[in-house]
């Protein structure tokens, strides 16, 4: 929210001093959050300082093509003809350090600190002077150094007396009405100051040029009313800012007395702001401020002709595209010191006259539809008035909709293209594994799964017996533990533990039992699938109940695809067909659900009645080079601990009977290391970081993929995870480019209502996307949101740039 800062001088001036200044901080919504009080002593010199400024600035400026006829330029004292340009910098540096000398006195030092304490520098600050003496409204109080260190606060003057103004009602979708009057250009060239404005959208702008008095009054009480007042030509100040007139025309001078009753009315019926970009408007501020006029920019001192200009188009295309009020005239003005080595003190100029009761302005509550209109109006020299209609730029619906859609498309076509190069896979890859990471919590473990972990304990347990290990699990250890096993009748065992060497010849029971038991499934990896180095399986395993135990990692090492089938490798020493967990499910599957593996063809492959498909490089979000063999992206089960994904129990556990009957009964007993020696751990979309303790040992990962596999084999679609077709994410990509740039182009023009608009778009993408993975499909949702994102600054450039031309 803005804060708003009055600053109430009184009646005080340079001379005498300001012995009551009241300081009242408020929000916009004119609550009083506070009051100080504080005094300026009298600084004579400071304003004798600034005098001389004044007879500078103008000798230095005086043949640069003023919007003041020279004729109505005075000064009170000693002209000054000539003035070097490094004198004038001096002059310019000694003022602003004398007026913050004067400013820091201890009687308005508590003023400063205190504002400096309440008030949020990362919010936007009114500063409002509100003063009787023409002298002190006239000083350039920007350069008070509180600017420097509050970048987002800007000075207005105001008047001691106001009245609030109430803003009457928009009917919806009108335009921002503007009365756009040029007057005498003798001299000057006006017509940059028009094209500048015609380029605004959503204006229905009424052009006067030389108008008449009766004209120009006539247009002050049209019922419609405006919203803005422009006035571009020459202007002058007189009888100490008292009065100010503009020069209506080539023969008439026009003060605001002489309009005054238009002008109350056009205020009364709507009117919020006018500028005079023109010289020396601190006369013509006066009167309109006394008329209670809301808002008000005039040029503190004579204005050459590409400064006024430079200024407009800076100010309405900050304006008019959401930046507010406050912090468009100082953009626009400080932009201005850009030009200063040819219009010295060009940004001392600009000022903001303000009636301190009015309500925060912004260009969206002046503006209406997406149409502007120009009505020019010329005059002969004898007054005759002939009005035409003449079209400015029109963009309707069709063509905003035609022109979003061709760049949307565009943009689509881009998108999809840059992310064939994997561009995008450091941001789809962590939102593909928070979306794994927010799924539905499962409430209890597969209990279709049965882990024996082998931990250090169990190290120990089998030293206690005497046992000799060459592996985590020793040959005694396994064959006792096989034996007990078979008590329970498991559907299938997995030993996810290499043992590439004979067994000891002793284990004769053990050695038959790996032989002739076809429940049992061992294990070997291929160096073709991993950083891994190869292993042969146990000799005693058959080659029907050999497994690949490969484990694929992605980008970051994280574990998300799944092994199913591996291509033909003749000269591995591990020349296993299916993975680990496939087999393993298959074999479950076959048991209870009389279900089998089929491929019918090289991309499908039949799980009873559900479908899983081979995921290929550059499918999807998914661009790893290396995707050989059936693989296919698995969905994990929620967790936090290794219990949450199936029952665990220790070596120690089974052999001491401690493990009820049931417990393992027709189940797969998967066997395997938990954290023994760091070795066979991974990380997973659930690990927090790599370091040991986030990451998952092999055999949970396995148990996770059985799981899954048999979920799928059991017709549960919402546990796969498909990608949809090019041609889909194509469409899914360019709906949402299209109809969420049209969104923010069109809902709203102010920046910070964007972000909120942008921040919806994205939450509501996001739990689409969201539910449709947990219904079992992987939606892009990077894309879909960069698509937006750049076609809204794409076609916000076009349309900023190329509005005034007709599209077709």
């Amino acid at each position: 929210m803005e804060q708003r800062v009055v600053i109430n001088l009184g009646k005080g001036n340079w001379q005498k001093g300001f012995p009551n200044i009241i300081v009242q901080l408020r929000g916009t919504d004119e609550t009083e959050a506070m009051q100080l009080i504080g005094q300026l002593p009298k600084a004579p010199a400071l304003f004798m300082l600034f005098e001389r400024w004044q007879s500078y600035y103008y000798a230095i400026n005086s043949d640069l093509g003023l919007r003041q006829l020279q004729s109505v330029i005075t000064f009170e004292k000693n002209p000054v003809t000539h003035v070097s340009d490094e004198g004038f910098k001096a002059l310019c540096q000694q003022l602003k350090k004398q007026f913050n000398a004067w400013l820091s006195v201890t009687t308005f030092m508590n003023v400063d600190r205190r504002l400096r304490t309440h008030l949020d520098t990362s919010k936007e600050v009114q500063l409002i002077i509100e003063a009787e003496d023409s002298s002190v409204r006239r000083f350039p109080w920007h350069l008070w150094q509180f600017l420097d260190d509050f970048r987002q606060a800007e000075i207005a003057i105001g008047s001691l007396e106001h009245r609030q103004v109430k803003r009457p009602p928009r009917a919806p979708n009108s335009p921002v009405r503007l009365l756009s009057i040029l007057g005498n250009d003798s001299g000057i060239k006006l017509s940059t100051d028009i094209d500048i404005l015609e380029k605004v959208p959503n204006v229905e702008m009424t052009l006067l040029e030389k108008p008449p008095r009766s004209e120009l009054n006539e247009q002050l009480w049209r019922k419609q009313g405006w919203e803005i007042l422009f006035f571009a030509g020459h202007s002058f100040s007189q009888q100490q800012d008292s009065i100010g007139k503009i020069q209506l025309n080539d023969v008439e001078n026009l003060s605001i007395s002489q309009i005054r009753h238009g002008v109350e009315k056009a205020i009364s019926q709507g009117l919020q702001l006018a500028i005079f970009n023109s010289c020396d408007g601190m006369g013509l501020a006066r009167e309109l401020a006394d008329l209670h006029i809301p808002y008000l920019i005039v040029m503190r001192e004579p204005v050459s002709d590409q400064v006024a200009q430079l200024f407009l188009m800076n100010f309405i295309r900050a304006f008019s595209t959401g930046t507010s009020f406050y912090l468009a005239m100082r953009e626009a003005r400080e932009r201005l010191q850009g030009i200063e080595n040819l219009f010295p003190c060009a940004s001392w100029l600009p000022v903001i006259f303000q009636n301190s009761t009015a309500a925060t302005l912004t260009w969206e509550d002046l503006q209406g539809s997406n149409s502007q209109t120009l009505t020019k109006i010329k005059h002969t020299s004898s007054h005759n008035t002939i009005v035409e209609d003449v079209r400015v730029k029109k963009l309707p619906l069709v063509q905003c909709l035609a022109m979003t859609a061709i760049t949307s498309l565009l943009i689509t076509g881009l998108i999809l293209g840059t992310r064939t190069l994997g561009v995008f896979q450091p941001v789809e890859l962590p939102v593909y594994d928070q979306m794994m990471r927010f799924q539905p919590v499962e409430r209890t473990p597969d209990h279709r799964l049965f882990i024996v972990g082998i931990s250090n304990s169990d190290i120990k347990y089998q030293q206690e017996q005497g046992w000799s290990r060459r592996w985590s699990l020793s040959d005694e250890a396994l064959e006792a533990l096989l034996l007990e096993l078979d008590k329970y009748q498991p559907a299938a065992i997995g030993i996810d533990i290499t043992r590439d060497a004979p067994a000891d010849p002793e284990t004769t029971e053990l050695i038959q039992r790996i032989k002739s038991d076809d429940r049992i499934y061992g294990i070997c990896y291929t160096d073709a699938y991993g950083s891994l180095s190869e292993t042969e399986p146990a000799p005693e395993l058959p080659p029907a109940r050999q497994t690949l135990s490969n484990l694929l990692e992605g980008r970051n090492g994280v574990i998300r695809r799944q092994l199913i089938s591996a291509d033909p490798r003749p000269e591995s020493a591990c020349d296993a067909q299916y993975s680990f967990s496939a087999r393993l499910a298959l074999e479950y599957l076959d048991q209870k659900k009389q279900l089998h593996l089929e491929f019918p063809d090289n991309e499908t492959l039949l799980l009873g009645q559900s479908e899983l498909k081979r995921l290929k490089k550059g499918e999807g979000g998914y661009q790893e080079n290396q995707i050989s063999g059936f693989q296919t992206l698995f969905k994990y089960r929620p967790y936090k601990n290794l219990e949450n994904i199936a029952p665990i129990f220790s070596l120690e556990d089974i052999l001491e009977g401690r493990v009820n009957i049931d417990d393992l009964r027709d189940r797969i007993v998967l066997v395997g290391t938990l954290y023994v020696d760091g070795k066979d751990l991974w990380v997973t979309p659930f690990s927090q970081d790599d370091s040991f303790n986030e990451k998952t040992p092999g055999v949970m990962v396995h148990a996770q993929m059985i799981s899954h596999l048999l979920d799928v084999g059991e017709g549960k679609e919402n546990r796969t995870v498909k990608i949809w077709s090019w041609s889909k994410e194509l469409t899914w990509i360019w709906i949402w480019s299209f109809s969420g740039g049209m969104a923010l182009m069109n809902l709203t023009t102010q920046t910070i209502r964007r972000m909120i608009l942008f921040a919806t778009i994205l939450i509501g993408l996001y739990l689409i996307c969201y539910a449709y993975f947990i219904n079992g499909y992987w939606l892009p949702l990077v894309p879909a949101l960069l698509g937006i994102a750049a076609t809204f600054l794409v076609s916000q450039y076009f349309f900023k740039s190329f509005l005034s031309k007709p599209f077709f």
